[in-house]
């Protein structure tokens, strides 16, 4: 069966050779909506949540990792940009169909990453919400009131639930 000239992945005699795949198209439309959407927007979110951190600090509030916004924000952009360019509802030609999807993911994927990354500081006890390992009852120097560490407040003038 004749193959037709559409189908053919690998157009020159070099390529035939090495078997690589022509992507001098595809390559745009796949790392521009990554670092565009990926690196831009998840810079402009880390910069919205220190605002929102800085404020609710100054407020007297803790900010856990599950109350950040920028997170939020980059969940719910980038799953709808992945549903939107896999559906094909909004972004209607291939080209525009890969570069929703492929800046959508990176989008998930900072938005995952800084979930995992809160889960697994709140999982260890370190920063998961400020101040909240202020006072370790763990710590084998800690056993009593009186063998505490130069600098270490005693428990009974830290008020945990407040934050």
């Amino acid at each position: 069966m004749p193959v037709e000239a559409e189908q053919v992945i690998n157009r020159t005699d070099a390529n035939n050779r090495s078997r690589g795949i022509p992507m001098d198209a595809r390559i745009k439309d796949v790392v521009v909506p990554q670092l565009g959407l990926g690196v831009g927007v998840g810079f402009a979110m880390n910069r919205l949540d220190e605002y929102w951190v800085a404020a609710r600090t100054k407020a007297g509030k803790a900010t856990a990792y599950y109350e950040k916004i920028g997170p939020a924000i980059n969940l719910g952009l980038g799953l709808g940009l992945v549903i939107l360019g896999a559906t094909g509802k909004l972004f209607k030609g291939p080209s525009q169909q890969l570069m929703a999807i492929s800046g959508g993911g990176a989008m998930l994927q900072n938005a995952l990453l800084s979930y995992v990354e809160g889960v697994y500081a709140t999982m260890n006890k370190t920063a998961g919400r400020p101040g909240a390992s202020a006072y370790w009852q763990g710590s084998p120097v800690m056993t009593n009131v009186g063998a505490r560490m130069p600098g270490v407040i005693a428990p009974r003038m830290v008020d945990l639930d407040s934050f």
